[in-house]
């Protein structure tokens, strides 16, 4: 909202972040990153909550709480939740945190890949939990639209911090082409990353 251009047009009506249940506190608990986005959010929204378990549930409310004590979290349950409360903002006066949070310069990375050929979705889905779990502390997020063998519509994935969630299939749009995206964010520089993942493409065809 710096720019002259979109300053004239468009004003900020509130800032919404989204944590997980399931590995949020682990993240907030690492990143300051994280623990600004949070701090300075209108609306915090838990995803993932159906598949927490109690305790992480409780780990991330106590973060939630200690960070953003004026905010009662919304819970998405299966990805569903009222847009009515998350688009909904009151400007009262709410409390912030008094000092200031220190936030160092990332060490953030992203490495994104593209193909051509659609995918047998089992070996992908076993090639991205195996690729998660090697990669425990580094491997943050990975996402993309992906093409599977024998579907016309694709599929969304989503991962993060050892988990791979449950993909979903969206209708294709007719500028589609037909073409998979993977994303990977990573903490710091992993350059042996595209490598890995080609051969255990590779290796899973064979």
């Amino acid at each position: 909202m710096r720019q002259r251009w979109l300053a004239a047009r468009y004003r900020l009506e509130g800032m919404i972040a989204t944590v997980s249940a399931v590995n949020g506190a682990e993240v907030l608990a690492r990143f300051p990153e994280a623990q600004a986005q949070i701090a300075w959010a209108d609306k915090i929204i838990i995803t993932h909550s159906d598949r927490a378990t109690e305790t992480q549930m409780d780990g991330l409310l106590a973060q939630l709480a200690r960070l953003a004590p004026a905010i009662t979290p919304l819970q998405a349950v299966n990805g569903l939740i009222d847009p009515a409360e998350v688009m909904t903002f009151r400007h009262a006066e709410r409390y912030r945190l008094q000092q200031t949070l220190s936030i160092p310069a990332h060490n953030f990375y992203s490495v994104s890949l593209q193909f051509d050929q659609p995918f047998a979705w089992e070996r992908l889905q076993a090639m991205l939990e195996t690729l998660l779990m090697a990669y425990p502390k580094q491997l943050l997020r990975l996402k993309g639209l992906v093409y599977t063998l024998n579907e016309s519509d694709p599929l969304v994935v989503q991962g993060a911090v050892k988990t791979l969630f449950p993909p979903v299939r969206i209708p294709a749009r007719v500028s589609d082409d037909g073409r998979s995206r993977l994303v990977f964010i990573t903490d710091g520089e992993l350059a042996e990353l595209p490598t890995v993942i080609m051969e255990m493409l590779q290796s899973s065809q064979t």
